[in-house]
């Protein structure tokens, strides 16, 4: 049956269709009258499908008619909406086939370049297809690339913005408008640099934050919108992190997201706030002067410092394996220039330098201690790993989400080890309780207490670990991860007290759903099928974003770019790498078995594509 809409419910709605389009101008009327008594936008598709001849939108075999045939049928719809230009119906109707052929990116293209958004817009107008409208949006956003993105984002914002005011009881128009300002917003925010810096300037991000804020804590918001929202934000901290940190309530919400049950949530929330820090950050600097160090070991530590290394061991902490070395160190070095015995002030260094780290200057012989320093390094490195994966791969699948949450395990348990074991005084000390705090907080999640009181022994020791770096005349440098745990720790309780509510919403349900049609009776939601087609990896769903998806067929994407495409071309080398037509010029073997071997393949064939 062609047209993407003639099951369930929406069959039964269907007026019918009298006569073939290719008639005189009785058969037109005819198309009309039945598109007018149509009740839903679905139905009103599925009628337009019908009538064009417009392959079925739910199968790749239709899709790849659509991309060969997509002149003609673009000019049927296009000329039938000239023809009715004063019925929004037919329209909107066109709108709602078009946003199903945004799903593939060649026709997404396509349809931009002949101005489908200036099609669609002029719809966010008229009440009867606002909603249709607004639905449309949200999926091409969903599908659009970074530039259309941009344009949407360009065009759309400020009258979002005014819909949410005018409407502001409306839940449809609430959740639909955040998952828009979602998809759009990354376009211009997404990267380590900033793409269109005139664009970026020109958008009211405060309005944005507030809307988003204010709407996820509506009594009617949902998992969907919810999830949209802390997207947003996490999103917006790198580049718009001043609009961020003066507008409180959207970083206790991203805060909050640290007590969902959703793991993926919790490191996106965590992600956004690294972030919101890192252009005013410091580098990390342990390294001091080793004159000053002494005057201050000579100068002795406040009592309570004191007190702290007698009861770790005066003789196994940093400070005296330091100066101890230093002084050997000193005096082999004289003893060579003495007696020229090179072989032994070699032997002399390889003990000195694996004592401790900080004792030979640098510019000389230094290294990280064989225990403490690469412990921290483990942590460090196993921490940024289980953030990106579970931020960068979150519907990757059931085996590499697994791995990202492992890493996150590793580190927290290589930093509470740390933590117990190393000098009080060593000088890592300070980065890994960082790492420890925020860890705990991002892996207990919900079951920490909104005081967390559980990590009281982990603050004491950051507390003694500062006063450390200062006895020895060394300042703490406010490095991204410091400023990212006094933000968290900062909000934390505030933030459980007004977001605990929302969060909870999140965990109410397996999987996060849809727009909720229950007032909206225009079938629309029925015709789209299943939104979440393409959330599932081995039977489960991950993401932050739940990836909201117009067909029940799965597209294949591009090998290279990632974009989906009923179109693409398969090599018959190794029958797995999928490719654009554009690419073949350019699709020599030796750097298609470079990148597919990147993508993580096993074995690639040699055979031509």
């Amino acid at each position: 049956m062609p047209g993407p809409g003639a099951k369930k419910k929406t069959k039964a709605h269907r007026s019918p269709v009298h006569s073939s389009p290719n008639k005189a101008a009785s058969t037109t009327d005819a198309y009309v009258g039945d598109i007018n008594q149509a009740v839903g936008w679905g139905p009103i598709a599925d009628i337009l499908c019908l009538i064009f001849q417009i392959p079925d939108l739910s199968t790749r075999s239709g899709l790849k008619k659509v991309h060969a045939n997509f002149d003609a049928i673009y000019r049927k719809l296009d000329k039938a909406c000239e023809k009715y230009s004063d019925n929004e119906r037919i329209a909107g109707g066109v709108i709602v086939i078009y946003s199903q052929m945004c799903a593939d990116s060649l026709l997404r293209n396509k349809l931009f370049e002949k101005g489908l958004l200036g099609k669609l817009l002029p719809l966010l107008d008229i009440e009867s297809s606002r909603h249709m409208a607004l639905r449309a949006l949200s999926t091409i956003t969903h599908h659009g690339g970074v530039e259309i993105r941009k344009e949407i984002s360009r065009q759309t914002t400020s009258k979002l913005l005014q819909l949410v005011d005018e409407f502001s009881d409306d839940k449809n128009i609430g959740e639909l408008v955040v998952t828009i300002l979602s998809h759009s917003i990354t376009g211009v925010l997404d990267g380590e640099q900033v793409t269109d810096p005139a664009l970026l300037a020109s958008m009211d991000i405060r309005s944005i934050l507030k809307v988003t804020t204010d709407t996820s804590k509506k009594e009617w918001a949902s998992p969907y919108l919810i999830n949209h929202a802390l997207g947003l934000l996490a999103a917006s901290t790198l580049h718009a992190s001043d609009i961020c940190k003066a507008y409180p309530p959207a970083l206790r919400y991203l805060v909050a997201g640290l007590r969902s049950t959703d793991w993926v949530i919790r490191c996106c929330s965590l992600g956004g706030v690294i972030r919101l820090h890192r252009n005013e950050s410091e580098p990390d600097m342990r390294a001091l002067d080793p004159n000053k160090f002494v005057a201050c070991v000579q100068r002795g530590f406040p009592a309570h410092l004191e007190d702290r290394i007698l009861d770790y061991g005066f003789q196994r902490c940093d400070t005296f394996l330091t100066v101890l070395t230093t002084r050997d160190y000193q005096k082999a070095m004289v003893d060579c220039a003495r007696d020229h015995n090179m072989y032994s002030l070699g032997l002399k260094l390889a003990e000195y330098i694996l004592r401790t780290e900080f004792a030979i200057a640098d510019g000389v012989f230094s290294t990280q201690d064989p225990k403490t320093g690469l412990m921290q390094r483990a942590v460090e490195h196993a921490g940024d790993m289980g953030l990106q994966i579970l931020q960068e791969f979150p519907t990757a699948g059931k085996a590499k989400w697994e791995e990202g949450i492992a890493f996150l395990m590793s580190a927290m348990e290589d930093a509470k080890v740390f933590v117990e074991e190393a000098p009080p005084d060593n000088r890592h000390m300070n980065a890994v309780l960082y790492w420890f705090i925020l860890l705990t907080i991002t892996i207990k999640g919900p079951d920490l207490s909104p005081d967390l009181k559980e990590l009281e022994h982990a603050f004491k020791a950051r507390k003694f670990a500062d006063e450390f770096c200062r006895a020895i005349d060394l300042t703490p440098s406010r490095t991204n991860l410091r400023l990212a745990q006094e933000t968290v720790v900062k909000y934390y309780t505030a933030a459980a007290s007004e977001f605990d509510s929302v969060i909870a919403k999140l965990s109410r349900n397996d999987r996060p759903k849809t727009v909720s049609y229950e007032d909206v009776k225009d079938g629309l939601a029925e015709w789209l099928e299943d939104p979440h087609a393409h959330d599932e990896v081995d039977g489960e769903l991950y993401g932050l974003h739940p990836r909201v998806n117009t067909n029940s067929v799965e597209l294949y994407r591009c090998s290279f770019c990632g974009n989906p495409s009923a179109a693409l071309r398969k090599c018959s080398g190794c029958s797995k790498t999928r490719y654009f037509k554009a690419l073949s010029p350019v699709f020599v073997k030796p750097d298609h078995i470079t990148k597919v071997l990147r993508r993580g393949m096993s074995e690639v064939s040699l055979g031509r594509p």
